[in-house]
Parts: C-alpha cells; sequence; structure tokens
C-alpha cells in the first residue's frame, strides 16, 4: 500500500526561513510585513500565518506603537539610550527640540528606549540622577549621546564603564572619541567664494571659545572655526581681522565698528545659531556700517538669505548610526567621526 505523499505547508517553510533570518541578522524588531512579502516572496496570508505562529511560540511580540518585538534578542540587549544635556540649554529650541524629536524616531525604529538627562555646571552627578544611576549599575544603558559638554571627571567615568558614547557639535582634545559634527568651516568657505567673486574682500566672524567655559580639553564647533578661520582667509589671500573670541558678542562686535570704514567686515559670519538674532538687533544701531550678515539658521524654519542651513535632524541619524555600529560590535567608543555637509542659501 503506497503512502500518502504530503506537501508542508508554504507558511511552515517561511517560519525556518524566519528563525534562519532572525539567528542571523538578529533584530531587535521584525521588518514590516511588506518588507517581509518581498523577502520571502509569498502572500500577505503566508507571512501573517508564519509570524502568527512564531507569536504564539513566544518568539516574537507584537507591541503597539514599536512593530513585532523579537523577544530572545530583545532581552539579550540593553535598550536603553541615554542623550546628556546641560539644563542651561533651552530644550525647547528650533535646534534640540529637532535633534531630540529625530532620536526618538531612530531609536523607536531600532527597539531602543530615549531617556533624557539634564546635568548641571557641566557635569551629571550620579547622586542627583537617580535614573542615570540605576541605568548604568544595572546594565541596561547602551550607549550614551552627548549634546553638552562634560567636564573631564565625567568623561573619564564614562570610559571607566566602558560605555560607549557620541557627542554631537564638539570634541574633546584630550580623546579619540565618536562624533558628529556639521563642517560649517566648508561651507564658509564655499560662501566666501561666492562672494568674493562679486567682488567683496573683508570677511569678519563673531564666534566665542568655549574655553571660557573652563572646559580646558573640550572642542565646540565654534572652537574649531576659530581655529580654522584664520588660515582660511590666508589660504584665499584675503585679510586677517584680529579679535578677542573670549570677549562676548557685543564686544567684538563694537571692536569691529571702531575699525577705519574701508578695514570694517563687508561680510559678516554668525556661525553660532543663537547669535543669529541677537547680532541682527546689535547691528541697527550702526547707521553707516551695513554688512552682509550669513547667519545660521535651522532647516525648515523661517529664515532670510544670505543664511547657512544646519540640519540637526541629520546630525541625530549619524550619531545614532555611529553609535548603534558601536554597540553592535560590543566595542568601546572608537575614533568614528562624521563631518555633515550643510546648504546656503544667499
Amino acid at each position: 500500500m503506497l503512502s500518502p505523499v504530503t506537501t508542508e505547508p508554504l507558511y511552515e517553510k517561511v517560519k525556518k526561513q524566519l528563525l534562519d533570518y532572525i539567528e542571523e541578522t538578529k533584530p531587535g524588531v521584525l521588518p514590516c510585513e511588506k518588507d517581509l512579502i518581498k523577502l520571502f516572496k509569498v502572500s500577505r496570508n503566508t507571512v501573517r500565518r508564519a509570524v502568527q505562529d512564531l507569536t504564539w511560540s513566544g518568539v516574537l511580540k507584537p507591541v503597539q506603537g514599536r512593530g513585532t518585538i523579537v523577544m530572545k534578542h530583545a532581552e539579550e540587549k540593553a535598550r536603553d539610550i541615554g542623550v546628556i544635556c546641560t539644563d542651561s540649554l533651552d530644550i525647547t529650541s528650533p535646534w534640540i527640540s529637532s535633534m531630540l524629536q529625530t532620536l526618538q524616531k531612530t531609536a523607536h525604529s531600532d527597539n531602543y528606549h530615549l531617556n533624557l538627562f539634564l546635568c548641571h555646571d557641566y557635569t551629571i552627578d550620579p547622586l542627583n540622577n537617580s535614573a542615570y544611576s540605576y541605568l548604568v549599575n544595572s546594565g541596561k544603558l547602551a550607549g550614551l549621546i552627548l549634546l553638552s559638554a562634560l567636564k573631564n571627571d565625567d568623561i573619564n567615568h564614562i570610559r571607566k564603564l566602558n560605555l560607549p558614547f557620541v557627542t554631537v557639535d564638539f570634541q574633546y582634545r584630550a580623546f579619540n572619541h565618536p562624533f558628529a559634527t556639521p563642517d560649517i568651516i566648508k561651507v564658509i568657505s564655499k560662501i566666501i567664494d561666492d562672494y568674493t567673486a562679486s567682488g567683496y574682500t573683508r570677511f569678519g566672524m563673531l564666534a566665542k571659545s568655549t574655553e571660557v567655559l573652563e572646559l580646558t580639553e573640550c572642542r565646540g564647533q565654534n572652537d574649531y572655526i576659530i581655529d580654522e578661520w584664520e588660515g582660511l582667509l590666508k589660504t584665499k589671500g584675503l585679510p586677517v581681522i584680529e579679535y578677542d573670541f573670549t570677549a562676548t558678542v557685543e564686544e567684538q562686535l563694537k571692536k569691529m565698528y571702531a575699525m577705519p570704514a574701508d578695514q570694517r567686515p563687508e561680510v559678516l559670519f554668525t556661525p553660532f545659531i543663537p547669535y543669529g538674532k541677537a547680532v541682527i538687533k546689535m547691528l541697527k544701531q550702526f547707521n553707516d556700517w551695513k554688512p552682509v550678515h550669513v547667519r545660521n539658521t535651522i532647516k525648515g524654519s523661517q529664515f532670510e538669505a544670505p543664511c547657512i542651513i544646519s540640519n540637526p535632524a541629520i546630525e541625530a541619524q549619524k550619531a545614532f548610526a555611529i553609535l548603534s555600529r558601536i554597540i553592535s560590535a560590543k566595542q568601546s567608543s572608537k575614533p568614528e567621526g562624521c563631518k555633515v555637509d550643510l546648504e546656503y542659501k544667499l
């Protein structure tokens, strides 16, 4: 008597392929249904049945607002990311809010929970930040994204914990570490070329060194622009205006105005976003000096040309991508940097 011929249901084959996929890629969250249909080249009903069976067996767990979690790997990994921001910054400002919204969205899509830690006086005190202490001591904190500079002792402590971290908009001279920062000096160079082609020859910049904050090992975005500003003008054969970057922006502006009229900057850069509106107001007091003011603005906000257009969302995505790679490789913070190109409008 012949035995009946049996064929394995297609959804069972997809289940096995899904398990192999999970074992190989170790995702925290399963790809969406549409992507699975493309991946396995089967119907929607077949994918749904395979996912349903794996859910019943405890391999997968659908979570509203997060997707279908792969339980095995969700439990194996620390799933909390910390974002450190000084309490002196306005977290409702366009730059910070755009950065946080993007980080939240990116973390969410990768099955991480985002935690915001506010630090005071450029230090994060574990005694006054119980949430930070709990996540560090429990081993649940996978890594940190620093939107604010921290004092050297704090950075040393993070390194001793072997905790991956990425900085945004600043770097530390004493440490090689990952960072994501806009390449403002590159876009300033392009703008200068455009203006010199139109006959402008005198360029000035208003910026304030972060070294006055007594963070001697920290170099902010302004510091790097200041470092390269003089060399940039010299390589283009343009005159260099000498002034004190440790002075306030208002003091720098008044010193420029005190120069002979034929030596004052014809084009004035304010690369640090918060200075832009203040400088516009200050320039109104000078009736006989009207330089072209190139300020730094945020993509999506109301702005007038000429301007540099920063995109904090891209910076946030780059920073998170770097941190994710470090976490996945189970390494401490390695020297991986990323400079983000900026747009401008004249």
